[in-house]
């Protein structure tokens, strides 16, 4: 199996329009949909579910970071003020 089995040349975008992260998002999928014959109805539907899904993982991420850093911070926290109560 190739990379090229996956790749539908005729959906490459040499040069984006958008600017933005869900303008390239629907560019890419309203290319995608063009490919493969899908309406724009069902193209739309699929760009909304790409970005919705998108944004859901970079706020679990961020969160997930938030966390990480918090608690190690917190931690770092506790071990000074147990540090500065036993007079260290």
């Amino acid at each position: 199996m190739k990379l090229s089995d996956f790749i539908r040349t005729d959906a490459i975008i040499a040069e984006l329009q958008a600017t933005d992260r869900n303008g390239v998002i629907r560019e890419l999928v309203e290319a995608l949909s063009k490919s493969i014959g899908l309406d724009e109805k069902e193209a739309a539907a699929i760009g909304k579910s790409v970005i919705t899904a998108r944004t859901r993982g970079a706020r679990a991420l961020a969160r997930a970071w938030r966390c990480r850093t918090s608690n190690t911070r917190g931690q770092a926290d506790r071990r000074h003020h147990r540090a500065v109560q036993r007079g260290h």
